[in-house]
């Protein structure tokens, strides 16, 4: 590879003579049992770390499985992220736990600490092993806290984040062990070998005991460790001496990538935090797999941390529906090559290549441009196209190319149904009949944003139908613009996305208990003209509804007939916009013991997800979740509330859009 991932090569080669002498000292030793090297390194990282006791092994694995050995975790249950290397969970079930696994932070990649307390009051776990991944400290001192008042052991997988430090304290020490490995991949390694870290004695007594170089099974007879090797402790001191140095070119590197990739829009990195060492460069992209062939073909070297989460790894019972943040941090990272021997222009091209991937040519330009849902017509020999996005233009001003190039409410589908322009066909009309639905519930949840979209969202309303509307308010919501028969509930403090919604429901229910219908959506939509009258005379699609979302995503509408279908997608279901459910669906939803569950146990402390919540209630309890193609709504909000660096792209955007009900070839006529 032009740029390989580790520079492992380019760092023995650097250090050959170093290294060699090193290990011509291990071979004219008389003595091969006096542990000498083995004896110095374990002082030098115990004198760096601050701890009582380091003891050597002979990788991180050994290391880990001989923690949770001391500890005796025997038939017991050991909880644990559920993104990391298979080596986690393998060591747990070799010393004899039973593992249970807590969903990650998506934007730290670290075990969520509030769900880790949670769930462990409910297991009551014998210990607790958090890993520090990329170089990154896991802020775990809540962790530690609230285990130390339970008899909770906690033990940390630090090799990642060896000599990471936060405020004073290193990575390895939070907990009552710290485990430390040094394989291919890290600065000090290439030829295995492993350390615990622990300022407790008993445990250190332990292993001591394993360590007896008399016996062959001197680490444990159950462990399969052989112990930290003479030459390998020898080559991990040559290289320890250049530990701060290589530190400092890491920083620099990272740098240079978190400033030069925040300019393409897409890409998200865990953040860095002062006393971090940048492990690798952790990315979260689009398009992964497209991105890795290029990465080949320009002979880049790459690594994918986690392909599958570690209760899939592991046959975890409920694998395909727990997780799901890490589930999706499996499908979309990857780690760019970062260390000390990259030259500048590796990196520059590592970085160009990422870049150019995501830029796109003229001819994309000029095809978003065109096939722009805001887009209208040309102007100035096409060197202009009016837009009608309300929020970045007034009165349709006019848009070049490159104001469009940056433009994040641009549709980049080739299935576009620009508004304002009727569909030249459509598959199927819909026959006329008597309404179905004639009493509504209706309401708007809203939170601080800016730009605000709610007053669009109301105006969007009263077009398609709904007059009578009340209001859901976070704090701070600026609500004086909004005129109308609106009656709004305001909350007293900020509850998040989730909280809000489902009070939101609960309030329409439980003031309007007959009606036939709730329809709840989000501040930042615009609906299709008239849709009221068209939904009280298709609704319900079937029998039995789950619920019926108005919004169609544009991976889910993806080339299908005009009408309702089915999206079965579980969990991963995406669009809480606009949801419209029937007064039984309402109340069992409501009810459900899991769908109450997720504010307690759910990702992000039972925040978000409301999407992910009610797909996976739909597809548990057989209720039939359907979309409506064309989308009759459109996510107009480009500043999440939930994802700091969303954008109106993609899923958050449907693909297919109609603005009035009669842009339909052969509109539903007034019933008889």
């Amino acid at each position: 590879m032009v740029t390989d991932l580790n520079g492992h090569a380019r760092r023995h080669t650097a250090l050959r003579q170093e290294l060699l002498t090193a290990i011509e000292r291990v071979m004219d030793s008389k003595d091969s049992q006096t542990r000498r090297e083995a004896a110095a390194l374990e002082a030098a990282v115990a004198s760096m770390l601050g701890t009582d006791y380091v003891i050597g092994v002979s990788n991180g694995r050994g290391a880990l499985e001989l923690a949770l050995r001391a500890v005796d975790v025997r038939e017991r249950i050991v909880l644990t992220t559920s993104f990391a290397a298979a080596n986690t969970g393998w060591a747990i079930l070799a010393a004899g736990g039973r593992p249970a696994f807590v969903d990650i932070d998506p934007q730290t990649l670290h075990m969520d600490v509030t769900q880790a307390i949670f769930k462990a009051e409910r297991l009551r776990p014998k210990v607790i092993v958090a890993v520090h991944l990329f170089g990154r400290v896991h802020e775990i001192a809540t962790l530690c806290e609230w285990a130390k008042a339970n008899q909770v052991v906690v033990i940390e997988d630090a090799s990642q984040a060896f000599g990471a430090v936060r405020g004073d304290i290193y990575a390895g020490t939070f907990g009552s062990i710290g485990c430390f490995g040094f394989g291919f991949s890290h600065d000090l390694g290439g030829w295995g070998g492993g350390l615990l870290a622990t300022n407790h004695p008993q445990y250190a007594a332990k292993l001591r005991g394993w360590q007896r170089p008399s016996r062959r099974d001197r680490i444990s007879p159950e462990a399969n460790d052989d112990g930290l090797q003479e030459i390998t402790a020898a080559a991990i001191l040559a290289k320890l001496k250049h530990f701060d140095r290589w530190k400092q070119i890491r920083l620099q590197m990272n740098e240079r990538y978190r400033s030069s990739l925040a300019k393409v829009a897409g890409l998200t990195d865990p953040p860095l935090n002062p006393g971090d060492i940048p492990f690798g460069y952790p990315l979260r992209v689009s398009h992964r797999e497209e991105l890795l062939q290029v990465l080949v073909e320009r002979g880049i070297d790459y690594q994918i941390p986690f392909e599958r989460t570690l209760p899939e790894l592991l046959g975890s019972p409920d694998c395909d529906q727990s997780n799901p943040e890490a589930r999706l941090a499996a499908q979309d990272l990857l780690s760019l090559p970062l260390h000390p021997y990259l030259s500048p222009d590796e990196q520059q091209l590592v970085l160009d290549t990422v870049a150019d991937f995501y830029s796109p040519s003229i001819s994309e330009i000029a095809m978003a441009w065109q096939d722009c849902s805001w887009a209208g017509d040309v102007f100035n020999g096409n060197t202009a196209r009016k837009c009608d996005n309300p929020l970045i233009h007034s009165g349709g001003n006019l848009a070049t190319p490159e104001v469009c190039e940056d433009c994040r409410h641009r549709t980049n589908s080739s299935v576009v149904i620009p508004l304002d322009r009727s569909i030249t066909a459509i598959a199927q009309t819909i026959p006329a009949k008597a309404p179905q639905v004639l009493r509504w519930a209706v309401g708007v949840t809203t939170a601080l944003r800016s730009p605000p979209t709610l007053k669009q969202t109301l105006d969007s309303l009263q077009k398609a139908g709904w007059s009578t509307v009340r209001i859901f308010s976070e704090p701070g919501v600026a609500l004086a613009d909004c005129l109308g028969d609106y009656t709004i509930s305001r909350r007293d403090q900020t509850l998040g996305p989730f909280p809000n919604w489902w009070l939101g429901l609960a309030e329409l229910v439980l003031r309007e208990p007959r009606a036939e219908a709730y329809f709840i959506c989000q501040d930042d939509v615009l609906f299709s003209e008239s849709l009221r009258s068209y939904l009280e005379q298709t609704l319900w699609p079937a029998t039995e509804v789950g619920v019926v979302s108005v919004y169609c995503p544009s991976h889910v509408g993806k080339g299908l007939a005009e009408g309702f279908h089915v999206a079965d997608y579980g969990w991963e279901t995406w669009g809480a916009l606009a949801y419209v459910f029937p007064n039984p669906s309402a109340r069992a939803l409501l009810a459900d013991p899991e769908v109450l569950g997720h504010r307690h146990r759910g990702p992000a402390s039972g925040l978000r997800n409301i999407d992910s919540v009610v797909g996976h209630w739909c597809r548990r309890t057989e209720r039939p979740y359907f979309v409506h193609t064309p989308s009759l709504a459109q996510h107009i909000g480009d500043v999440s509330t939930i994802w700091s660096r969303a954008s109106n792209t993609g899923k958050r955007r449907a693909a297919t859009f109609i603005s009035t009900i009669q842009d339909l070839e052969q509109p539903i006529s007034s019933p008889k």
